[in-house]
């Protein structure tokens, strides 16, 4: 055979294992840029919850809005008309929209709270 054919097949391996190692170091690179983006989504989330859970226990029973400003976000809070009159009691509707200052992002929370007939 040639001589120094052996050393052809060591070149070859060695640029395939490079390559191999080239594109685990790019891959892990964009899952750990991708998971880095996950957790920043999954915080604003949380914060938004407490944003609008915060709004939510601070609404009057009379119909209307209110809005404001809270730790990053932009939100309004809707009370509205009974959808339910059974005596003195009513079922009144909340909906309450957050929306990022950042990103832009909304998030939404409804909830329907029993109210004095004569409140709402």
């Amino acid at each position: 055979m040639f001589a120094g054919s052996a050393d052809g097949y060591a070149a070859v391996d060695a640029l395939v294992a490079l390559t191999v190692l080239a594109s685990t170091l790019v891959f892990a690179i964009a899952a750990g840029h991708t998971g880095r983006h996950a957790a920043t989504a999954a915080l604003e989330a949380r914060r938004a919850q407490a944003v609008l859970t915060a709004a939510m226990e601070r609404a009057p029973n009379a119909p209307g809005a209110i809005q404001g400003q809270a730790g990053g976000f932009a939100w309004r809070l809707d009370v509205r008309d009974p959808v339910l009159v059974a005596g003195a009691i009513a079922l009144c509707r909340r909906d309450a929209r957050a929306t990022a200052i950042a990103t832009a992002r909304r998030y939404d929370l409804s909830t329907a709270v029993i109210c004095a007939s004569g409140d709402a």
